[in-house]
Formats: structure tokens, sequence, C-alpha cells
């Protein structure tokens, strides 16, 4: 998705298969986030708020949390991607 997403209901697997989601933008998830793979993409500023992102969370980017993080899964660092925490916060 090239841009915000605005998830108010559901975002998930199949019976039979894993749904990927490469997202560019933004992401508001009041609703359920219970996927195979979630791409945050992009070198721009990006804010995710709501319930928690389930599933392999993948960035390939420069990133900082500034708030209590929503994800609630594996979360994987690629390319040359540098992070920063604040040790007091958790993922």
């Amino acid at each position: 998705m090239n841009g915000d997403v605005l998830n108010d209901g559901y975002i998930q697997n199949s019976d039979a298969y894993g749904l990927s989601v490469r997202v560019s933008g933004d992401i508001q998830n009041s609703g359920t986030w219970n996927n195979y793979r979630t791409y945050l993409t992009g070198n721009n500023s990006r804010s995710i708020t709501g319930n928690p992102l389930r599933g392999n969370i993948y960035i390939d980017d420069d990133f900082e949390i500034l708030n209590s993080p929503v994800f609630n899964g594996n979360f994987y660092f690629g390319g040359m991607g540098t992070g920063k925490f604040d040790h007091r916060r958790r993922i």
C-alpha cells in the first residue's frame, strides 16, 4: 500500500495462505492486524498507532520508536537500516 492505512476491520491470513502487506505510510489499527508479514517501506517518518500489529514485522530503513510500540510479533531488521530504542520500552 503506497500511503497510509486505516484498519477498522481485519487484516489477517486466510485459512490456507499467509498474507504479506507492504506499507509506506502511517498505520492506524483499530481492528485486528494478524498476518504473516508486514513490510514497513520507505524512508519517510511514520506513525503506527492503535491495537498491536501481530505477525512478522520487517523494516529496511532507519527508524526511531518515540512512544510505546504496538508490535506483538517478531521484528526483523534488514538492509542498511538503523534503529533507536528507548531502553525503558520493549517490543
